[in-house]
């Protein structure tokens, strides 16, 4: 009763949940047809389009920080340079 045919232990995923990007939503729905893995795949995609929006927010927040910085420090390098040439003349 408790053991599963040999089919299904070379058919079916049994760490889909461990390695979600290495199956797609249509193929976990065909092997897993239940409204529960339905929305548990729905969960899961949506939960991966949020994290690759805040990826994609996070790098372009990093981008307009690393050029704040440069320009800061490009300003900051202006005014030294500025205090030297005035001290040598």
């Amino acid at each position: 009763m408790g053991t599963s045919p040999f089919w299904y232990s070379c058919c079916v995923p049994t760490n889909y949940t461990e390695e979600p990007d290495r199956y797609e939503p249509e193929a976990l729905l065909k092997l897993f047809p239940d409204a529960a893995m339905r929305l548990a795949t729905q969960t899961i995609t949506k939960i991966a389009e949020i994290t690759e929006d805040k990826t994609m927010y996070d790098a372009r927040e990093k981008a307009i920080r690393d050029q704040q910085w440069a320009i800061n420090a490009a300003h900051l390098e202006g005014k030294l340079e500025g205090k030297i040439e005035g001290k040598i003349e």
